[in-house]
């Protein structure tokens, strides 16, 4: 199994076991995610998570990968690579910091379905 190095400037990926990242009603904690300096803004509604990030401090990617591991309570480390679903080189191009408006791109990743838009912002719909 391929995987990629962390670069210097991301964040570090929480490592603890999943079980720790859900509430005692076994329902998402986000507030691992949302303590991650990348992060404006993460909620809940109707079983859609909404993740807006900065994108000057954390590529799509990354943030997809983040915001996955959190929905679903399961370790970065563990998720399914995010290449079996999407370039990730290819997203990060699509969203860069400075992205114009109307650019979108919805797939599959981890049980999930993902939709990037621009304005920094990554929809999460468990399967």
């Amino acid at each position: 199994m391929e995987r990629t190095a962390r670069r210097d400037d991301e964040p570090p990926a929480d490592t603890r076991p999943a079980d720790d990242r859900r509430g005692p009603d076994d329902s998402v904690v986000g507030s691992e995610l949302t303590d991650a300096a990348f992060v404006d803004g993460f909620d809940e509604r109707d079983g859609q998570y909404r993740l807006t990030y900065d994108a000057t401090r954390a590529a799509p990617s990354f943030a997809v990968v983040s915001v996955v591991s959190t929905v679903t309570g399961v370790d970065p480390l563990e998720l399914d690579p995010l290449y079996e679903s999407i370039d990730g080189d290819a997203l990060d191009a699509l969203f860069p910091a400075d992205c114009p408006s109307g650019n979108r791109v919805t797939f599959q990743y981890s049980g999930c379905e993902i939709t990037v838009r621009s304005g920094d912002v990554i929809e999460v719909t468990p399967g």
